[in-house]
């Protein structure tokens, strides 16, 4: 299991340090802090499902995408064994004001999103990642439009990463071909159509 996430579990954090803060050691909620861990999602479901396999957490900012689908695409071809990707950001009143004092402008949101990846096969649609170069422009995926007849959503900055998420999570029920860029990298992935 690879669980992307932008920010983390913000609201517990809050509470957990609002709580010291208001309260003193003595009196902080041990049961926001246990929540305040990034990787305290993916414990859970792996709890509550019994999953026994390796899990991962990432949060690497506006790449938190990007970077989640590499680390579970290089499992799945190393380990030849499926991989669950899991997204998810969680926004209230207090994390909207902290991304708002911190300059961000852009259109805030919360969500999840939950992909299965197997080992390719012929015949099913693919998931990869393009190298963009400097030498090929006409490949840079940083904008909307198409390229090879592959529709190429340019994600803007300061978005959450359920933004990507559910670009993917649509196209995959669609059945359409999309490839995603992300701001200051020059990887996207692209998902081909369905044959």
């Amino acid at each position: 299991m690879f669980f992307g996430t932008g920010i983390g579990e913000f609201l517990s954090s809050y509470s957990f340090l609002k709580s010291l803060l208001t309260k003193g050691p003595a009196m902080a909620s041990p049961l926001a802090f246990q929540n305040s861990v990034h990787n305290a999602a993916p414990g859970h479901l792996s709890m509550a499902f019994g999953l026994r396999g390796p899990s991962e957490t990432l949060c690497a900012g506006e790449l938190t995408v990007l970077r989640t689908f590499e680390r579970a695409m290089t499992y799945v071809l190393a380990n030849e064994q499926p991989a669950l990707v899991l997204l998810g950001d969680d926004l209230g009143a207090d994390s909207e004001q902290g991304w708002r004092l911190a300059g961000v402008t852009a259109a805030l949101a919360e969500g999840a999103a939950a992909f299965l990846l197997a080992p390719p096969r012929s015949g099913t649609r693919q998931l990869s990642l393009v190298d963009a170069r400097k030498d090929d422009p006409l490949r840079m995926p940083l904008w909307p439009g198409e390229v090879d007849g592959v529709r190429v959503i340019g994600c803007a900055e300061g978005l959450f990463l359920t933004a990507e998420a559910q670009v993917l999570a649509q196209a995959f029920s669609s059945g359409e071909a999309v490839r995603i860029g992300f701001r200051g990298d020059r990887v996207a992935l692209e998902l081909t159509a369905a044959h």
